[in-house]
């Protein structure tokens, strides 16, 4: 019993004179009694730099080791033994790792806040020296996941390592000043104000530093936020503006965690812009075309949640004009058409800019004709008219690069054929069809190689 006791004593004695190594606005590194020297070097096995160690180390931890804030594994030994760690466990025992693979670091104190408000007790994280400047920020907690209904989910990310001070400080507030990192002091009232942007939250185009200026002096716009999604998804990417404007491309990332719908709406939704996923983790590269509000929405119980809500300003001339270059397909003069078909325009050789000039010349109407989705049908589109309603006693031109081996006609009422084509030097094929002076309809009909009827591809009706 006096050897326990003993053990006790010097066990205290030895963390209280670690503790007293510690400076302001940082935690001493806990007394350890398991050697982890071979583990540091299996970890680090490979990495060169002192930064490439403290890489691996981080992605370690993120990937063994779940966040429990709640828990009593505070310290490297404890976050080892039971495989989870409080934000200090977490900080000790990569302080632990580093040392032994000769990374100086320091377990930095302060507060941590997400967007629903201040953390109620103490957040810890790493300023690890690799040689720069500056020491590195390293949050390895943050980085092995997320709580969904308080429930931990591992969802490893390397936004947390490595971290901009200029976008640390919208999330954690120091203790000592000396690790903030930036250029000018901020007040712990000034980052109780700041909107809870998580690193990864920038888009590519913004920068950190202006942000955090802006935010402080109050002219920074930032788009509503709304919460409760965050039981269906995590936001990971997206404009970090108030106002967004026709003709820019805008990226939004995100993380599904149920398997719900998502949406950018922008006045309409618009089908042909489509999520690319990889895995969970969802991206679109979206372009506003109409004056008005833009949001990201979740459906849930066959309603749409707003997640995020953003306006956009009726454009200028020049942004019209972006627009127009930018995705002509996406702009309301083409989309408010009947008719509108994206993919089968587009597969058959419509060019969206000639589409649109077209439009607002006054030569298409308010309805386009109607291709057919036929297999086989490949046809290209050089010339053809492309309002669907054509007037009777009126010649119209119709030139297509026709498919190897294929016959074709412009057939007006199913009765009188047009069969007369002519053939240019660039290898596609013209005729002027005269339609009948009465009547009901007018088809591009295709008969391929080796086929024994012909087929409609494109059809009109007669007014």
């Amino acid at each position: 019993m006096k050897i326990i006791r003993t053990l006790i004593i010097i066990f205290i004695l030895t963390y209280a004179t670690t503790n007293s190594l510690a400076q302001d606005g940082e935690l001493a590194p806990s007394f350890t009694l398991n050697d982890y020297t071979e583990l540091a070097q299996t970890i680090t096995k490979g990495a060169k730099s002192p930064y490439d160690k403290c890489k691996a180390i981080y992605v370690w931890l993120t990937e063994n080791i779940t966040y429990d804030p709640n828990c009593i594994g505070n310290t490297a030994d404890l976050c080892y033994n039971m495989k989870r760690g409080t934000s200090n466990g977490f900080s000790d025992f990569f302080y632990h790792l580093a040392n032994i693979v000769g990374v100086p670091s320091s377990i930095v104190t302060g507060n941590y806040k997400d967007f629903k408000g201040m953390a109620k007790h103490v957040h810890v994280w790493i300023a690890a020296d690799v040689g720069r400047k500056n020491p590195i920020l390293i949050d390895a907690a943050l980085g092995s996941g997320f709580f969904k209904n308080k429930t931990f989910v591992r969802s490893a990310t390397m936004q947390w390592f490595d971290v901009d001070p200029y976008k640390m400080i919208f999330t954690h507030m120091p203790h000592s000043l000396r690790f903030q990192l930036v250029g000018d002091q901020v007040l712990y009232s000034q980052f109780e104000a700041l909107t809870a942007f998580e690193p990864g939250m920038f888009s590519n185009g913004a920068k950190a530093s202006d942000v955090l200026s802006k935010s402080l002096n109050g002219t920074f716009e930032v788009p509503n936020i709304y919460s409760g999604y965050d039981n269906f998804l995590r936001l990971r990417e997206f404009p970090l503006t108030k106002k967004l404007h026709i003709g820019t491309t805008y990226t939004f990332e995100l993380e599904k965690l149920a398997d719900n719908e998502i949406y950018i709406v922008n006045n309409v939704i618009d089908p042909s812009k489509k999520w690319t996923c990889d895995g969970k983790v969802c991206r679109m590269s979206f372009m506003p075309t109409r004056a008005g509000k833009l949001t990201l929405c979740v459906k849930t119980n066959g309603k749409y949640a707003v997640v995020l809500a953003y306006e956009v300003p009726t454009a200028s001339q020049q942004e019209l004009t972006k627009a127009a270059n930018t995705d002509p397909y996406s702009l309301p003069e083409v989309q408010s058409r009947v008719n509108v078909n994206r993919a089968l325009l587009e597969k058959h050789g419509v060019d969206g800019k000639k589409l649109v000039a077209l439009i607002n010349s006054g030569v298409v109407g308010d309805t386009l004709p109607i291709i057919n989705p036929a297999d086989g049908l490949d046809f290209t589109i050089v010339d053809v008219p492309m309002t669907y309603h054509l007037k009777p006693n009126k010649s119209y031109r119709f030139c297509i690069k026709p498919m190897a081996g294929a016959q074709y006609a412009v057939v007006a009422n199913g009765r009188i054929w047009f069969k007369d084509w002519q053939t240019n030097s660039d290898g596609s094929i013209w005729l002027n069809a005269t339609t009948p002076p009465s009547g009901a309809s007018m088809s591009l009909f295709i008969k391929p190689a080796g086929a024994k009827s012909f087929m409609s591809c494109m059809s009109y009706t007669l007014k």
